[in-house]
């Protein structure tokens, strides 16, 4: 269970080892990646309490359209 000192990273590391280990490996794959390229290196030491939707707004935002979604097939 998550607290309020938990951080970003916490949060990573917990749904890695308990929900992630039933999606498939490539999927797996890609959440790590997003994780350690992107969030943990800007994010990781945020306290999940402290995240404020603007923020969070800004920083994908600044993404686009560096990194746009997937077309479906």
């Amino acid at each position: 269970m998550l607290t309020v000192r938990d951080t970003v990273r916490t949060l990573y590391e917990s749904c890695r080892g308990l929900t992630w280990t039933h999606l498939k490996n490539s999927t797996q794959g890609q959440y790590v990646f997003l994780f350690t390229s992107y969030l943990l290196p800007r994010w990781g030491d945020t306290k999940l309490k402290d995240l404020k939707a603007m923020e969070l707004q800004e920083f994908f935002n600044s993404f686009h359209p560096r990194l746009s979604p997937k077309p479906f097939a």
